[in-house]
């Protein structure tokens, strides 16, 4: 099975907040994993940070680690789609 690659981009918890919300803008994407010690410890989410930026503006220089939220799914390269269609089934949505 052929796999198609792109390079990842990803943010640290400890990357200041408007750091990491200017490059999900440069590369206009809305997410973006955040990632420690090579494994993936939280998300962070345009939506989110919005939301949580109306309320307290000062935000902006916090770290990523204060408003990360939980990780993405993660699967292997070779997991059947039948054990990832099972994987986001179990997910709850907001």
């Amino acid at each position: 099975m052929a796999v198609h690659q792109k390079s990842l981009s990803a943010c640290h918890r400890t990357t200041c907040l408007s750091d990491a919300f200017a490059k999900m803008t440069e590369m206009g994407v809305t997410q973006l994993p955040v990632i420690e010690d090579h494994r993936s410890v939280g998300s962070l989410k345009e939506s989110r940070v919005l939301t949580k930026l109306l309320g307290d503006r000062d935000l902006l220089n916090s770290k990523v680690g204060d408003v990360m939220d939980a990780s993405f799914p993660v699967v292997d390269v070779d997991t059947s789609l039948n054990k990832i269609k099972a994987k986001l089934q179990n997910i709850r949505l907001c």
